[in-house]
């Protein structure tokens, strides 16, 4: 079908750039974040096991190793396909060391037994993971369609200048990611074993430290736009303050869509989270492409944070409380 499409015109490139290069590309992206959906397993391994640390050392690598070669690539004017499975390539790798290592070093013997494998109950997994992809589908349309709407509308300068705000205020879910993703399955855990106080006090203070987390962060990234754009970017991209406003408030229902995410994760309410997940999509990107044309470089931003806080954070927040509420787990 690549052959079939003009991705220089989907893309809203120049004629100058070779079209070759860019299917090159394409496919390099699909083949590698393929390859990392089947390696990040190990993750989820991992977090089961409680060792949400030593999954975040081997993306923390991963990443480390994925800039060198971006810049190493980059230094040699190799073609786009090579950029490509730089970001996304690498780190995929770097998943299946993970998962070797993990088999091998940390599990050593009976880290896979097939005597063990009860086919009986992969019906109910091949059910949970579908809803994780619908869930997962739905977010990246939510989130990654940013660039692809503001390079069709307002032109590349527009993604560099949305891309780099959004790159220093990612710190805000990034840093959160780290401390709150291992909540999972410690709350699963909690629900098997009834520790119904473990859970309610978590909860909370988990919400609390995002809130407070997300405001103290966003507010010094805010604080220190010029300076740290003058010291990152020499001043080759000016600070945009309604956009920074914007992306400060987002991250921080963000980060407190993690916590709640985390919660009912663990609470096993997956199926509720992907009908919201998914109408959620659908109405951000129909929202995003109707408010870029009338208020530009913001409308995307608007277009994710007004349906995330009125269809995704207050429903999900609400049966929170509500399963809260009932005191039972």
């Amino acid at each position: 079908s690549s052959s079939l499409l003009d991705w220089n015109a989907v893309l809203n490139l120049s004629a100058k750039v070779n079209h070759t290069s860019v299917k090159n590309a394409l496919f390099a992206f699909i083949f590698c974040f393929s390859l990392n959906i089947v390696f990040s397993a190990v993750q989820k391994i991992q977090l089961a096991y409680q060792l949400g640390f030593l999954a975040s050392v081997w993306q923390i690598i991963g990443s480390v190793f994925s800039l060198i070669f971006l810049f190493v690539f980059i230094h040699y004017r190799l073609e786009m396909a090579w950029l490509v499975f730089a970001v996304v390539g690498i780190p995929a790798i770097f998943q299946l060391l993970n998962f070797l290592y993990f088999s091998f070093k940390v599990c050593k013997v009976n880290f896979i037994v097939f005597k063990y494998m009860k086919f009986s109950e992969m019906r109910y997994l091949l059910g949970a993971g579908g809803l994780f992809f619908a869930l997962q589908i739905s977010m990246a349309l939510t989130y990654t369609s940013d660039n692809l709407i503001l390079n069709s509308y307002l032109g590349a300068q527009a993604v560099t200048d949305y891309s780099v705000h959004v790159r220093l205020y990612s710190i805000v879910p990034i840093l959160m990611g780290m401390v709150l993703t291992p909540l999972w399955p410690a709350y699963s855990s909690a629900r098997i074993k009834q520790d119904n106080n473990w859970i309610m006090q978590t909860w909370k203070k988990s919400i609390v430290m995002a809130v407070i987390v997300s405001l103290v962060l966003g507010g010094v990234i805010t604080a220190l736009l010029p300076s740290i754009f003058h010291i990152w970017l020499n001043d080759k991209v000016r600070p945009i303050y309604d956009l920074a406003i914007l992306l400060f408030i987002w991250k921080m229902f963000e980060a407190m869509g993690l916590t709640i995410s985390c919660f009912l994760n663990g609470m096993n309410l997956i199926k509720s989270q992907a009908i919201i997940g998914v109408s959620t999509a659908i109405v951000a990107v129909a929202m995003k492409l109707a408010l870029v044309k009338v208020i530009g470089i913001n409308g995307v931003l608007l277009g994710t944070l007004l349906p995330f806080a009125i269809m995704t954070f207050l429903p999900t927040l609400l049966i929170s409380l509500s399963y809260l509420k009932k005191g039972k787990f």
